[in-house]
């Protein structure tokens, strides 16, 4: 920039071909600031000043916005990787439970109480397909707020999916065997 200055072309052209040699659009874009400063008879180093001064402060902005952005991914992560399936587990173990239990105790037609106890009539096996059909749901839709979050495109967060089947999967059986081994020594 110096040397083209030096042999005779403007200032505004030396800037312009400068930004154009790093390929910045934000050096392009306060390239273009630092011009109209110039033709509006601002001081170029003050103007200079400025720029950095504002350059390093939207440095620090976008780097707030990016930590901001990391915590909302992995809480999404974390909450439908871990704490949906869990809970999904959790219930169909507490299905499990008090279907068993429910089946165990006899009818009393005599006695009235402000409640009554009566059979399920939803199957555990459709408790168990329901809860990994919203697992393999929720994390389908997770992983699309994840790449929309992060990237600003929902087909970039696709790359999470695997990651969040596995994990979440894993989880659900996980907390269904834990579980079922507790509850069938609870209730021997």
């Amino acid at each position: 920039t110096g040397r083209e200055i030096a042999t005779g072309k403007s200032m505004e052209t030396a800037l312009l071909n400068m930004a154009k040699r790093i390929g910045s659009e934000k050096i392009q874009k306060t390239t273009l600031l630092i011009i109209s400063g110039m033709r509006a008879g601002g001081n170029l180093a003050t103007l200079l000043e400025q720029t950095g001064t504002n350059m390093r402060e939207m440095d620090f902005v976008e780097k707030k916005a990016a930590s901001n952005v990391l915590m909302y991914v992995i809480f999404i992560f974390v909450a439908v990787a871990v704490g949906a399936p869990a809970l999904f587990g959790l219930s169909t173990i507490l299905v499990e439970t008090l279907t068993t239990l429910l089946a165990g105790i006899p009818e009393a037609e005599s006695v009235t109480l402000p409640f009554t106890l009566s059979t399920i009539s939803v199957s555990v096996t459709f408790i168990k397909y329901f809860a990994l059909t919203f697992i393999v749901v929720i994390d389908i839709l997770a992983a699309l707020v994840l790449g929309l979050v992060s990237k600003g495109e929902e087909k970039e967060g696709l790359k999470y999916l695997p990651a969040l089947l596995i994990i979440g999967l894993v989880v659900f059986f996980g907390v269904r065997i834990i579980l079922s081994g507790v509850m069938a020594g609870l209730l021997q």
